[in-house]
């Protein structure tokens, strides 16, 4: 149960808590069947199957795909005598699963569908040569704590403790299991570890879509079949010949020392000492538990052997715990060095300023419908995991149209995410985003790189509702209700040749009429004067209406930064501002001074739009008067 509990797999996924309902189910489904096997009833299984669909219907997919190995395995264990009541045990079998499909249908059907709408259907990219990575990468993953990402560039965590692969080499030896119940063990083990070596097989596990990150999600069943075949090897120790001990021990350290020898080997010192160490206890361990049964066999039973029993126990028990414990700080280590985990303090303090606003905007709102923007996240759920309605969203379920239509409106999108990165006066009012966090100083919480700001520009043209620390709360006064009726011009709507242009369009559409409520400003009517030296370019854009300024800087280099008439920092061309940039809110004949810093200038196409204020004002109001009550 440690070694299951703790085996890398779940160290390393540990940060995706949804998919580890599966790998607790998993043995309990595999009790269900034995039982089931063995003439049970079948309402353990269908139990559940049930909350199996409910808690995680993704790993639910990969589980079915084992209970249907694993019966082939029962078929093959038991051989022809279970013929005889095959049939009622498939029946039993089938019947479970399509009665928990049903209890679960609440959500398997909506959830399918909704896929379709998203994931499901996307391409994939596929290695040129069919194969997820070179088989001298896995080498090092029988050591202790190897860790190598959990990026699509890791390889498979096979890391289970050393005296699980003991056991299970030890398994094989046992004479009073049949020959064809080792091979169908073997079999099963081999085939899911080459399942993450071959491309379409892997893929197929992952419902036929490459997985973003996290790769090979289906390898806890191989730390189960692993531990689960040790366990039976363990409850028949007596029968495990000495010599095998002996030879599992040589083959290791000879494994071991070759792969510490490679010459491309990468592996840590501390991490291959510790491996060592660990071996030559689990093997004195098993030494002892040996000579401690040849013992208890030969003399009349003592209270000391009970007494030497216990302790020998206690002893692989604090083996295990100090072995398992060791490998998960190396793989928690591994996440931190590449993901860097969040400091509690700063994480609290974040959470308690944007809950705090969240209520202030709540209060304000008066049981009126809102939602609720921010220029800077930490996560990008944090709608959801606040309460409040909101734009930023990330879920690997998501609705491909819906992430398509934020692009193409001008916002931060990218992979399974949506942002409010690149929002505008226009798009908050039409999506009802009555409030704006914002916060200059917002990295006062962040020590670890965790938040990302995508704007500190005052909104100046949005009403201030409360104020903590450098953190603001606006109340925008042009938002509109999320149901209005507009023209029925809306259905000639098209998308132009930016997000700026497809926003004036869509104003038009939705009011019958045709006007220019963004002016674009360029170098070719004296609006925008450019300056380019070594490292920048500098914009002076002279502004003639009052209102708020954006730009659009299609990608250029990965290292520039922006700046706002000298005070407002923004690192463009990363996948949070590959948007629409709002630069602030100018009065007529102000001058707006943007510069573009970075070691490479590569950036062509930068557009300017000013949003007239008294014009989108007056739309607002007509469509205000449109809202259906």
């Amino acid at each position: 149960a440690i070694f299951y509990g703790l085996m890398s797999y779940n160290i390393a996924y540990s940060m995706c808590l949804m998919w580890l309902d599966g790998v607790i189910w998993l043995p309990i489904i595999i009790l269900a069947i034995e039982k089931l096997a063995a003439g049970g009833k079948p309402y353990l299984l269908c139990v559940s199957y049930t909350f199996l669909f409910v808690s995680t219907y993704y790993i639910s997919y990969m589980i079915g795909i084992f209970s249907c190995l694993y019966v082939l395995y029962i078929f093959v264990r038991e051989g022809v005598a279970f013929l005889r009541k095959s049939f009622s045990f498939c029946v039993k079998f089938v019947g479970s699963v399509a009665v928990a499909a049903g209890l679960g249908a609440w959500l398997l059907i909506p959830t399918f569908f909704s896929l379709f709408e998203g994931k499901i259907g996307n391409a994939s990219i596929v290695p040129e040569n069919g194969i997820n990575y070179e088989l001298s990468r896995i080498l090092n993953k029988f050591f202790i704590g190897a860790y190598d990402g959990i990026t699509n560039n890791g390889t498979p965590f096979f890391y289970c403790g050393i005296i699980i692969f003991a056991l299970f080499f030890g398994y094989f030896f046992i004479r009073s299991i049949s020959v064809k119940e080792k091979i169908m063990t073997a079999v099963i083990t081999v085939f899911i570890a080459a399942s993450t070596y071959f491309y379409k097989i892997d893929i197929a596990w992952h419902v036929f879509q490459r997985p973003n990150w996290f790769p090979y999600r289906y390898f806890f069943l191989f730390g189960f079949i692993m531990v689960f075949t040790a366990a039976k090897a363990a409850a028949k120790f007596k029968e495990i010949p000495y010599a095998s001990h002996i030879i599992f021990s040589l083959l290791t350290a000879s494994y071991f020392v070759y792969v510490k020898n490679l010459p491309d080997s990468n592996l840590p010192k501390e991490q291959y000492d510790l491996s060592i160490k660990f071996l030559i206890i689990t093997v004195l361990l098993l030494f002892f538990a040996v000579i401690l049964l040849r013992l208890s066999q030969t003399r009349t039973r003592k209270p000391a052997f009970r007494i030497a029993g216990t302790v020998m126990l206690a002893c692989f028990l604090a083996v295990a715990a100090a072995e398992t414990y060791t490998n998960a700080g190396y793989i928690f280590a591994g996440l931190d060095r590449d993901h860097r985990y969040e400091i509690y303090e700063k994480h609290r303090d974040y959470k308690l300023l944007t809950e705090s606003l969240a209520t202030a905007a709540e209060k304000d709102a008066e049981g009126e419908f809102y939602r609720i923007g921010s220029g800077f996240q930490r996560t990008f759920n944090e709608p959801v995991a606040l309460g409040y309605g909101g734009i930023n969203h990330y879920s690997s379920s998501f609705n491909k149209n819906l992430n398509d239509f934020f692009k193409k409106m001008g916002f931060a999108q990218s992979w399974y995410w949506s942002s409010y990165a690149g929002s505008t006066a226009v798009t908050d009012a039409l999506f009802s985003v009555k409030y704006v966090m914002s916060d200059a100083g917002i990295s006062r919480l962040d020590d670890r790189g965790k938040i990302i700001s995508w704007c500190s520009v005052p909104y100046e043209h949005y009403d201030t509702v409360t104020r903590e620390d450098s953190a603001v709360l606006y109340r925008n006064p042009y938002a509109i209700m999320p149901c209005i009726a507009v023209s029925n011009n809306l259905k000639n709507f098209d998308w132009k040749s930016d997000s700026i242009e497809s926003q004036n369009y869509l104003l038009n559409c939705m009011l019958d009429n045709d006007i220019s409520y963004f002016k674009q400003l360029s170098k070719s009517n004296g609006d925008v004067f450019e300056e380019r030296g070594d490292g920048y370019i500098e914009y002076s854009v002279q502004v003639k209406c009052s209102g708020p300024l954006y730009a659009y800087f299609p990608k250029g280099s990965g290292d520039t930064t922006m700046k706002i008439d000298g005070k407002y920092d923004i690192t463009l061309f990363t996948g949070e501002t590959d948007c629409v940039q709002f630069l602030g809110y100018y009065t007529a004949g102000e001058t707006a001074k943007i510069t573009l810093e970075t070691s490479r200038v590569n950036t062509n196409g930068n557009v300017f739009y000013l949003l007239d204020e008294s014009l989108f004002k007056e739309a607002v109001e007509t469509l205000n008067d449109n809202a259906l009550n």
